[in-house]
Order: C-alpha cells, then structure tokens, then sequence
C-alpha cells in the first residue's frame, strides 16, 4: 500500500515542480514514481505466484480429502477473542487431533489453531471429537463439527 501511495505521490509532485520550473525536483518525482510503481509490479507478481502455488496446493489436500473424525489428543487456550464491548466472543485454542482414515490405519497428529464460540470451548477437551475434512496423506484437516464427550454434536 505504502508503494502505491509513494507511486502516486512522487509523480504529483513532479508535476507541482515542473508548473513551478523546479526541473531537477520534477525529475526526482517523476523518477521516484516510476521506481516505485515498478517495486509494487514486482511485488504483486511475487504474491500472485505465491497465491496460485497455494491454490494448487490447497486443490490438491481438496481433491483427496475425505470426511472422517478426528480424537483431540491435545487443547490449549492461546487467547480470548473480544469484541467492541469487550466481552469475550471466542477462544482461539491450539489443538492436536488426530484424524481416522480406513484406508491409513497409522494415527498421525496433526497441530490446528481453531476458533471457537465461548459457549462450545469447555466442550473442546481431550477425548472429544470434531467432525474434520481430512486429507489421509497429509497433515490436513478443516473441522467441520465437534462432538462432546455427552454425545452433544456443535457446529464451528
């Protein structure tokens, strides 16, 4: 953003230069805003490549994924998301699961940082179950659902 801004600024400058005969400031303008406006070409190339790398990659988990259950060996409360009135909406936890797949019967574990409402995070413990879109050859899950130890099932 700052680019764009440096992008747009330098040349209008220049331009306020050139009307009042400063010709070597105008150049400095003008120049800057061109360099600037060539960074922020290249910088939007670099993240376009990094953004379709990422949407190949995420097809990929897509594509072979399946959805299943997975047992939450692990939880930890990272922090207390608030809202404007400073009452706590969310807990963002820190969780390892692990996934069940028929066809891979080794269990892996596999970290996620999950989001949940206030009122599901004591149901978030070791031993319960979140209903999970889990890609069997990758550590890969997108939970779906979460179900209690008393057999309650939420969605997230």
């Amino acid at each position: 953003m700052n680019t764009l801004v440096i992008g747009i600024g330098l040349p209008l400058l220049g331009a306020y230069a050139l009307y009042e005969n400063e010709r070597a400031v105008a150049m400095v303008g003008f120049i800057g805003g061109l360099v600037a406006w060539i960074f922020a070409a290249l910088r939007f190339s670099q993240e376009s490549k990094a953004r379709q790398h990422n949407q190949a990659e995420h097809f990929e988990h897509v594509s072979r994924a399946i959805l299943t259950w997975a047992r939450i060996t692990d939880s930890a409360i990272v922090e207390q998301v608030r809202d404007s009135d400073g009452r706590g909406t969310h807990y963002l936890l820190d969780l390892h699961v692990t996934p069940w797949h028929p066809s891979h019967p080794a269990p892996r574990k596999v970290p996620l940082r999950l989001k949940v409402p206030v009122a599901h995070g004591p149901h978030v413990v070791p031993g319960a179950y979140l209903g999970v879109l889990s890609d069997p050859e990758a550590a890969w899950v997108v939970p779906q659902s979460l179900l209690t130890l008393q057999g309650a099932q939420l969605p997230l």
